[in-house]
């Protein structure tokens, strides 16, 4: 299922899918790119983009409450988080995307 659209730098449209994947297309030929399996603790992510470095940023929230963004490599793992678990002071985060 999918759950976010972005455009990467080279044109192509990247697909954010649940539980915890990254498709990106070619939009010419609609052509599967490349799909990237985020591993370890980042799940049901909401939203990513590509960078021109080729990392992703992607924001996760989980049922749990932890709310993240994260930098994520190319090999799907995470290279640096921000946020963790909901909180109700202006310090937490309870929304990245």
């Amino acid at each position: 299922m999918y759950v976010g659209l972005s455009v990467t730098p080279e044109g192509n449209l990247l697909v954010t899918c649940n539980p915890n994947k990254l498709v990106e297309l070619n939009t010419k030929t609609g052509e599967k790119v490349c799909e990237v399996e985020l591993r370890l603790e980042i799940v049901y992510p909401k939203h990513a983009i590509k960078r021109k470095d080729g990392h992703y940023i992607v924001c996760h929230a989980e049922e749990n409450g932890l709310n993240r963004v994260c930098r994520v490599g190319a090999d799907g793992f995470y290279r640096h988080c921000f946020g963790g678990m909901e909180g109700k002071c202006k310090s937490k985060k309870n929304n990245y995307v």
